[in-house]
């Protein structure tokens, strides 16, 4: 498959394993060069070297804890010309809304809602101002359909997935002139009267 994206700078946040891997793996099989971005080192030179392995294209790591708003503009001052942003990154616990504390729901959204938003917020200026770019927030299904076991991750997901949806230009609506309706006897029924009743 060519999905014309040769060249192309991409930075996939989460990118160490699973799903960030995964999409960061299939860009650099594209031709793209990639950035990898995830909390551990170690496992960040791991995923450098098997990508390294199956395609010829520029390979750079970077350790950075997203859930720290600092990171993020950190990034996009290191990286400023990407051409793609994937985020990707972050886990969060299941869990109803009585057995899931402040603490362990503000550490998740930390990571997975506000690592999204920092990024996002940082990237979009950059990508609007040379008018280009792309930004991909991966999500799941977890967004679309709330789930009361899964509630932080649910309501989450449903506040990133609104980050990604196109702004819609503002028009004005256009007034239609009013038509003035006129009653016309109707030709084929006689006219209707009030029927006074006596008592």
């Amino acid at each position: 498959m060519d999905l014309k994206l040769r060249g192309r700078k991409v930075l996939v946040t989460g990118a160490s394993k699973g799903i960030g891997y995964a999409a960061a793996r299939c860009l650099a099989q594209e031709g793209c060069d990639v950035i990898l971005v995830s909390r551990t080192a170690r496992d960040l030179e791991a995923a450098r070297e098997r990508i390294r392995a199956e395609a010829n294209v520029a390979v750079t790591v970077e350790p950075a804890d997203l859930s720290d708003g600092k990171a993020a503009m950190a990034l996009a001052k290191k990286f400023p010309d990407i051409d793609v942003l994937v985020n990707n990154a972050g886990a969060i616990p299941g869990g109803s809304v009585e057995e899931i504390d402040e603490t362990r729901w503000r550490t998740a959204w930390d990571l997975k809602v506000f690592g999204y938003i920092n990024l996002t917020r940082e990237y979009f200026r950059l990508m609007k101002g040379r008018g280009r770019g792309v930004i991909i927030n991966v999500i799941g299904g977890a967004g679309e359909r709330m789930n009361s076991a899964y509630i932080a991750g649910s309501a989450g997901k449903r506040v990133a997935d609104g980050l990604h949806a196109r702004p819609r230009r503002h028009q004005p609506r256009r007034r239609r002139p009013r038509r003035r309706h006129q009653s016309r006897p109707d030709r084929h029924r006689p006219p209707r009267h009030a029927h006074a009743q006596g008592g």
